[in-house]
């Protein structure tokens, strides 16, 4: 049997806090920041380097880049050619992508 002090310390004590709530993900949010993010690379310029050299090589890469995604979606997966580009940072070629595979 509790004493009136363990009573009173068990009504004094803080309450347990209450469950966490499901997490909720704003899709459209996140979809306007996305399509925010990627206008605004779109539209600055690409900054070349300086010299021949490093140009020649920046010009080599997106080449293999845009040859290996390119053989990604014609052996048709256009969800993971898009995915590379992306994750390349190359928006363009996304978007290439997305255009030539879903909007036929």
């Amino acid at each position: 049997m509790l004493n009136s002090f363990a009573f009173l310390a068990l009504l004094a004590a803080p309450a347990a806090p209450p469950p966490a709530a499901a997490p909720f993900l704003d899709w459209r949010a996140l979809s306007r920041d996305s399509a925010r993010v990627e206008s605004e690379q779109l539209r600055k310029p690409a900054e070349m380097p300086s010299t021949l050299a490093s140009r020649t090589d920046a010009i080599v890469r997106g080449r293999a880049l845009g040859d290996r995604v390119g053989q990604i979606v014609a052996a048709g997966d256009c969800d993971e050619g898009e995915r590379q580009a992306r994750a390349a940072g190359d928006i363009a070629l996304a978007n290439a992508v997305r255009n030539y595979c879903y909007k036929r």
